[in-house]
């Protein structure tokens, strides 16, 4: 759990502002990637939680829910975030945060924490099951050990475009998916790394272009054409301008080492796409769900040759 804590390297400079670093490997043309985004959040929050006074006496560590909101994108560089408290207690609270930038406010947040120990009322297993099935779990040991799994293919991808995510290693359908507009799979990362709670805010937009999915080719995110060079000339760009997670449960003290990610679109229409994305357990416990609203922009906006500003 140490690369994203070591490279945001979070320092509080006032009782509710903390400035959070960044690392090269983060960006997506001359931007940060927003899963990378998500998890300076996620972590500043989690900081000030057990840190504020007021909030710590509540005792409510955990993250519930957390709405993120991108009006200008992040540029590479180090970033402020300040956390004010909308409403405190007994059983929930709802913080604001904003991300600031050089003085310019780049992202707004909202979270609700509460304690996942502490029961607020009753719980029934719900008959909800993912459609189309997954395929069986892979055996993880002899994935690690380099040995071929019956229905997974392992991949690494380390190109220019998005290059953290060369970080993880991913496990994809050995056959092709039976309907369009999803894709899943099994993701670690390298190293023996474990998750916490902001590596899941960061994995939920660690996913494949799901416009690439309808629109069969041309994305910046084909695995074919993974690399800087190859991206300028891609046709479309998802860009997400709002997420938002459900958090379901508290990992264990150890980590997650292993996650399975469904993610689906209902419709792409006119340029606007929505993406749902859940994320499990190795037991298919459900942990997290996350939805994105994307614009399926020209590649040109981000990573035009003659323009050196980000924008959307």
């Amino acid at each position: 759990m140490a690369y994203f804590q070591k490279r945001i390297n979070i320092k509080q400079i006032s009782p509710n502002t903390y400035n959070v670093s960044y690392h090269p490997d983060w960006r997506v043309g001359i931007t940060l990637f927003g899963g990378c985004v998500a998890a300076q959040i996620h972590h500043a929050l989690a900081t000030h939680v057990v840190q504020d006074p007021t909030i710590k006496s509540l005792n409510q560590p955990d993250i519930m829910t957390l709405h993120i909101e991108f009006p200008r994108p992040c540029e590479l560089q180090d970033s402020t975030i300040s956390i004010n408290p909308l409403k405190t207690g007994k059983l929930a609270c709802t913080l604001q945060a904003h991300v600031h930038q050089g003085g310019k406010l780049k992202v707004v947040a909202l979270a609700t924490i509460t304690n996942f120990d502490k029961s607020l009322g009753p719980s029934i297993a719900s008959p909800w099951k993912l459609n189309p099935p997954p395929l069986p779990k892979p055996d993880f040991k002899q994935v690690l050990a380099g040995k071929p799994d019956e229905n997974w293919l392992p991949s690494h991808h380390a190109g220019d475009l998005a290059p953290v995510t060369g970080k993880l290693l991913a496990l994809r359908p050995r056959t092709d998916y039976p309907v369009q507009g999803f894709t899943d799979g099994w993701n670690t990362f390298v190293g023996g790394e474990r998750m916490d709670a902001s590596y899941l805010a960061s994995l939920a937009d660690f996913i494949p272009s799901m416009s690439h999915s309808f629109l069969g080719t041309g994305s910046a995110q084909d695995y074919n054409a993974y690399s800087a060079k190859d991206s300028m000339s891609a046709k479309t760009l998802d860009s997400t301008i709002a997420i938002s997670f459900q958090f379901k449960r508290r990992l264990a003290a150890e980590g997650q080492e292993w996650t399975y990610t469904r993610v689906d679109t209902k419709m792409m229409e006119k340029g606007r796409m929505d993406v749902a994305v859940s994320v499990f357990n190795e037991e298919f416990e459900l942990l997290c769900t996350c939805q994105h609203m994307t614009l399926v922009l020209e590649s040109s906006r981000k990573f035009g040759a003659t323009s050196q500003k980000a924008c959307l």
